[in-house]
């Protein structure tokens, strides 16, 4: 991902659907270690198991409720 010079966003829909620990510490690394000009996009019914606080407080997270 870090080799795309474009802004590109991944969207991974249904979140609330998985239930696997290993998934979720996948997503959260990728979360925090994401290059620049990608964008990751979580849609959930649910709120993801993963700590959001320090992307809230750095203001770098949109959540629409």
């Amino acid at each position: 991902m870090s080799e795309v010079s474009e802004e590109f966003a991944l969207v991974l829909d249904d979140y609330h659907t998985i239930e696997s620990k290993p998934i979720h510490d996948a997503v959260n690394f990728l979360l925090n270690h994401l290059p620049p000009q990608a964008h990751l996009v979580i849609a959930s019914r649910t709120n993801p198991p993963m700590s959001l606080a320090n992307l809230r407080a750095q203001n770098q997270l949109m959540e629409l409720h």
